[in-house]
């Protein structure tokens, strides 16, 4: 059984960050996803664990990518090193098993091409 608050809160979380966000904007698919970093313990040793976890479509989720990267050199944030992981999976994945990019951006890209033609 699904509940409601679950998806309502997942399709909410589509755009993690702005940047996040202008970053995955070309990939034009609807993809819900949330990066995550931890400090492990002891603090004193500045080891991290990122992540980004993402499912696709958002309102039909038929994909969850989980990416983890345990202790990364220099960034560390999961946006910024899981994100652009989970990101190449997709282009991969998602074209082949057929699945649609966002109709709305679709359009919108269709009507700025013609503007520009005009």
């Amino acid at each position: 059984m699904r509940y409601q608050w679950i998806d309502e809160y997942l399709l909410n979380k589509r755009s993690v960050t702005k940047d996040l966000q202008s970053d995955w904007n070309w990939i034009r698919y609807q993809i819900g996803g949330k990066t995550a970093t931890s400090q492990t313990l002891p603090r004193s040793a500045h080891r991290y664990i990122s992540s980004f976890m993402c499912f696709a479509p958002a309102d039909d989720p038929q994909v969850l990518c989980l990416v983890i990267i345990n202790n990364p050199t220099g960034v560390y944030y999961g946006g910024t090193i899981a994100a652009p992981v989970a990101k190449e999976l997709f282009l991969n994945i998602l074209p082949y098993l057929g699945i649609e990019k966002d109709p709305a951006v679709v359009e919108k890209e269709r009507q700025e091409q013609e503007q520009k033609e005009q």
